[in-house]
């Protein structure tokens, strides 16, 4: 009897509170929030980003430096998150910083490294494309949150890059060269001897100018047109990677008729050594 009585007490306690709770309930006619931030109530704001590639064409793996527009400026620094997708699915991100009051900012990203596909001509075009992913404010607004409206800007992707290799790293590539066979030459200013030479008889040549054991000074890209159709213009592109990752184009024509066995110079470059750090760069690049 006992245990029934205690049962029977417990009962009509958990009923009471039950009740109280419902009335305490209903007389809160306040709403329901996760505090700052609720998703529910915070004000979502779209800015638009439009990003431009600072070189139409990129390299995979190449560092590549980009500008970001945006709608309108901020009171404070603006950190948008830049996007790189390429066809074959690969994908990079980087940064770019918007300062207080402007609308325009730049940065770079790292290209995603090289899936091995070659394209039939120097250029795989439309092969990727940028846009602006995300927006961060560094002084942050209470209740409200910035996204991006993204326009996406397409890319083409260059036949074939290399990478850092200590020093500055170049291929050559023209176009027909199932019947045309150039070799590719590094020679100083002068003319007084030649540094690098790639005479391979494939589509590519390619040279890695040692950061070590050469002099500071001006250097010239040549080729020599070994054998090509008298009547074909050839088009070209030297693409050197910088120790940095950065990579220096020089695209050109050949005219129909170019003199074979002669050499022809493409562009220059100079070799710099810092007096005080010691920190060799390449600079002063030149199309010839």
């Amino acid at each position: 009897m006992m245990k029934l009585n205690y049962i029977k007490h417990f009962g009509k306690f958990a009923f009471a509170a039950v009740l109280a709770f419902g009335v305490v309930s209903c007389e809160d006619d306040e709403p329901v929030s996760a505090g700052e931030g609720d998703p529910l109530t915070k004000n979502i704001v779209s800015v638009d980003a439009t990003v431009t590639a600072l070189q139409p064409n990129v390299g995979e793996g190449n560092l590549t430096p980009f500008a970001v527009t945006i709608g309108n400026s901020f009171s404070s620094d603006a950190t948008v998150t830049v996007k790189v997708t390429f066809d074959n699915g690969d994908v990079s991100t980087g940064t770019a910083l918007v300062p207080a009051g402007t609308t325009t900012g730049t940065g770079s990203l790292t290209m995603p490294s090289d899936d091995g596909f070659i394209p039939e001509g120097l250029v795989a075009e439309n092969a990727g494309t940028l846009s602006a992913t995300a927006i961060l404010l560094d002084e942050l607004v209470e209740g409200t949150t910035y996204v991006v409206s993204p326009n996406s800007t397409d890319i083409g992707i260059f036949s074939d890059t290399l990478g850092i290799a200590g020093g500055l790293n170049s291929i050559f590539d023209w176009s027909n060269p199932q019947n045309a066979d150039l070799d590719f030459y590094v020679i100083d200013e002068a003319f007084t001897a030649i540094f690098e030479d790639s005479e391979t008889g494939s589509r590519f040549e390619s040279d890695l100018f040692q950061t070590n054991g050469r002099e500071d000074g001006v250097y010239v890209f040549y080729t020599v047109i070994f054998t090509a159709p008298a009547d074909e213009a050839i088009d070209y592109q030297v693409l050197s990677t910088l120790p940095d990752g950065s990579l220096n184009v020089f695209e050109g024509t050949l005219p129909a008729g170019s003199p074979q066995g002669s050499f022809i110079p493409l562009g220059s470059f100079e070799k710099v050594t810092d007096e005080v750090s010691g920190t060799i760069s390449y600079t002063n690049f030149t199309a010839l």
